[in-house]
């Protein structure tokens, strides 16, 4: 029998609150804006290795707060699907979801990827 394997695709298209974007540019300039914003880009990222370290050790306290902070902080840059998953990765945790947790775990790294790129290239694109 000839089984036939079929690949599927994701395309995750982070979601983006442009408002929130262009009222930090209104409020504090482009310079400015931007520099908030890659900041911000720099601590997600980062938040992000280290909540990956927390999963391989799995450390499930660890993963909680940093899912938390993640939400917190891609919120406020407008990052919306960014804080969405961010959001879902907490409440697996909660319910102790161990296949959902590493599920959304691995689409948290793919939105926040494409989420960050956007927002750092967003005053670059508006200016």
């Amino acid at each position: 029998m000839d089984e036939m394997v079929i690949a599927l695709k994701y395309a995750e298209v982070p979601i983006v609150q442009p408002e929130a974007m262009q009222s930090l540019q209104a409020s504090m300039g482009i310079d400015e804006c931007k520099d908030v914003i890659e900041r911000a880009a720099f601590e997600l990222s980062d938040r992000l290795w280290l909540l990956e370290k927390a999963l391989y050790d799995n450390e499930m306290n660890e993963v909680k707060r940093i899912s938390r902070s993640l939400v917190a902080i891609s919120a406020q840059i407008g990052l919306t699907e960014f804080s969405l998953v961010a959001s879902d990765l907490t409440k697996c945790i909660v319910r102790n979801d161990k296949t959902a947790t590493a599920s959304v775990a691995a689409r948290l790294a793919r939105v926040g990827e494409r989420s960050l790129f956007m927002a750092v290239q967003f005053p670059e694109i508006t200016g």
